[in-house]
């Protein structure tokens, strides 16, 4: 699992290059759910960041004490798992 669907294309593209079987060899998973990711076929876990940013600004326009709250997120299964 990598930071973000643009390093785990880097990643995908250079395996191509150096013969390196994925995922049989080596399995990838990205982060944030981005075009490059569809696009590339790659597996990924999407975050709501619209839903994230609307509750953060609510709070922070409400003055509510910030605290701990659980978002859920989605693995987005595609073919390098």
């Amino acid at each position: 699992m990598v930071s973000n669907d643009q390093v785990a294309a880097g990643i995908v593209t250079c395996s191509k290059e150096k013969g390196i079987s994925i995922p049989d060899e080596l399995a990838v998973i990205g982060f944030d759910n981005q075009p490059i990711a569809k696009i590339l076929n790659i597996t990924t876990i999407e975050i709501p960041l619209v839903e994230m940013g609307r509750k953060l600004l609510l709070r922070a326009i409400s003055n509510e004490d910030l605290s701990c709250e659980e978002i859920p997120v989605k693995l987005v299964g595609r073919l390098t798992v």
